[in-house]
């Protein structure tokens, strides 16, 4: 069953929702049921399904999250997954979305699944990986998909898996190094991973060589790191205080006189309620946090934080109330949470009303690509001097309804709205040859927001 709030539209679930939709950004939009015992949420790097490991009945459980389907936000139907796992804990995609891999704690061994829609086997168990693993929680992957990397709760080690064939590597310096691993996640470089452990501190691990690097500066993070989360542009990661009220920032830039140790963020201090699972955007802009408790005692809640360095609250919480209150009370109690790689959803995990609640981001992103250059209509008597304009669609956040172009920066004189269904071009005319023109455009969504500009400056003859 699926609840929906807050949509402001009639829906056609048959139709990409964003030309028909207008949903407020930062509020709940949908409560997926179904669910007995959910912990953890992975999400196709299509963006079309997301799997959610459900410990209370040994499955893995698929939702549908392509907006443009007629089951969007419900679940989907994957017999092959029920009931064929033993404590299913952490779970990780594959960069390519082929497969995915989860933590099978319980029968210590590693579980692979098909992901791959085109597959005959598509969601189905393909392959079961045993080795050196003891009650394994957590799996990050490599960027270029060539490796996995598991923790290991039992004996506070890391297997590594060799993605090619499925096999285990010998990695004798990454056994015991850990303490009470509960998160790990890899830096968008492929050259370190960082644990949380439920002891205070947060490991750094080189997997170019696959050791431990010192780092005595995350020696104590904060009373209990839980969950992990690194920035898109890699030089930032955020560390939950799964028993306090904060939320860490790490500086993990390698060039940095400061890296691998806490950076003083002040405005994060004593903002949260237990916060366990954190999930970055892909616009490098925000970091969504999920509060066990809440600030009720017994309403768990959303944070967001601005994590763009170029924004004045950089490192502070945004004021987002529809994120305050979830599922129905009494009680919630999120669990763990992942956003869409286009940044335009956070799934939530409510391990209490064994829900998958939905988050709409409402993050709109500038076009891609915006390029100029002048050319010429010559006639008899006169001249026509044109700059052609062109650009491509965003590929992160809501998709656009219009883009509008400005010929000043702070976007008050308008020269043309252009539909994003139409040719992504616009001809000028008539323009002086004594005139520096710069041209300022921004993506505008469904309900009238509008992305950051940006500029181009014709200098040069259309080829």
């Amino acid at each position: 069953m699926i609840y929906k709030k807050m949509l402001v539209c009639i829906t056609a679930l048959t139709v990409n929702f964003s030309s028909l939709c207008s949903y407020t950004p930062n509020t709940f939009i949908a409560f997926i049921s179904g669910f007995n015992s959910p912990s953890y949420i992975a999400i196709t790097p299509d963006n079309n399904y997301a799997y959610v490991t459900d410990d209370g009945s040994d499955s893995v459980l698929v939702i549908d999250t392509n907006p443009s389907s007629p089951t969007f936000n419900t679940l989907i139907s994957a017999p092959n997954l029920l009931g064929v796992f033993n404590g299913p804990s952490g779970i990780a995609i594959t960069p390519n979305g082929q497969y995915a891999y989860v933590a099978n704690s319980a029968s210590n061994n590693v579980l692979a699944i098909d992901t791959n829609p085109l597959s005959t086997t598509f969601n189905s168990v393909i392959a079961t990986l045993t080795g050196p693993f003891d009650s394994p929680n957590s799996i990050a992957m490599t960027p270029n998909g060539n490796y996995a990397y598991v923790t290991n709760a039992g004996n506070n080690s890391i297997t590594v898996i060799n993605l090619a064939n499925n096999t285990i590597l010998t990695t004798p310096n990454l056994n015991g190094i850990l303490n009470s691993p509960f998160a790990i996640a890899i830096t968008p470089n492929g050259n370190y991973a960082y644990i949380t452990n439920l002891s205070g501190s947060v490991t750094v691990v080189d997997i170019r060589i696959n050791a431990p690097v010192s780092a005595p500066g995350l020696a104590s993070v904060n009373s209990q790191p839980e969950g992990l989360a690194i920035t898109a542009n890699g030089l930032v990661a955020y560390v939950s205080d799964g028993s306090g009220t904060d939320v860490t920032v790490l500086d993990i830039n390698p060039a940095s006189l400061t890296f691998n140790t806490v950076i003083s963020t002040p405005n994060l201090a004593n903002t949260f309620d237990f916060p366990n699972g954190v999930a970055t955007t892909s616009d490098g802009n925000y970091a969504y946090v999920s509060n066990f408790i809440g600030a009720t005692g017994n309403i768990s809640s959303v944070s967001v934080i601005d994590t763009n360095p170029a924004s004045p609250t950089y490192n502070s919480t945004l004021n987002t109330p529809g994120l305050v209150v979830a599922s129905p009370p009494p009680f919630t109690r999120f669990i763990s949470l992942a956003a869409t790689p286009n940044a335009r959803f956070v799934y939530v995990v409510d391990g209490f009303n064994n829900t998958v609640d939905v988050i709409y981001t409402g993050i709109i992103t500038p076009p891609l690509n915006f390029t100029s250059c002048t050319t010429q209509n010559t006639f008899l008597l006169q001249r026509d001097l044109i700059n052609y304009l062109t650009w491509s669609a965003p590929t992160i956040g809501n998709p656009p309804v219009t883009y509008n172009i400005y010929r000043d920066p702070a976007l008050q004189t308008l020269v043309a709205t252009i539909p994003a269904t139409s040719t992504l071009e616009y001809y000028d005319h008539n323009r002086s040859p004594y005139a520096r023109d710069t041209y300022y455009i921004v993506s505008v969504d469904g309900s009238g927001n509008m992305s950051s500009p940006v500029s181009t400056a014709p200098t040069s003859l259309c080829i």
